[in-house]
């Protein structure tokens, strides 16, 4: 959930900045007298649109994020309760192995 959260803030920040460079965008050109509000209303309405497009797909798509998230942290703990079998069978192979080495001089 917390790269829905991450995801969410950046798309906050990316909305702030767009709005930053369109202020200053028509800041010049209104000071050159050139500026074209219809066009820069549209721009700015496709833009948003986009934006929350974007925000509600993420939103969606948040409930996959998190179950792969929970499948993930599932498989890593059956992982590392899997090595630590391993190992505790490692340790029994060997000293089975060192037992039979012994008891296999005894006997030569």
């Amino acid at each position: 959930m917390d790269e829905l959260t991450d995801a969410l803030a950046k798309m906050a920040a990316i909305e702030s900045r767009i709005s930053t460079v369109e202020n200053s965008q028509s800041e010049r050109l209104s000071s050159a007298g050139a500026v074209d509000t219809q066009a820069l209303a549209r721009f700015q309405l496709q833009m948003i649109t986009r934006l929350k497009d974007i925000r509600t797909a993420m939103e969606q798509s948040g409930g996959d994020v998190v179950q792969v998230t929970n499948e993930r942290n599932a498989l890593q703990d059956e992982n590392n309760q899997l090595k630590k079998q391993i190992e505790r069978m490692n340790y029994r192979i060997n000293h089975l192995v060192k037992e039979l080495e012994k008891e296999e001089e005894k006997h030569i």
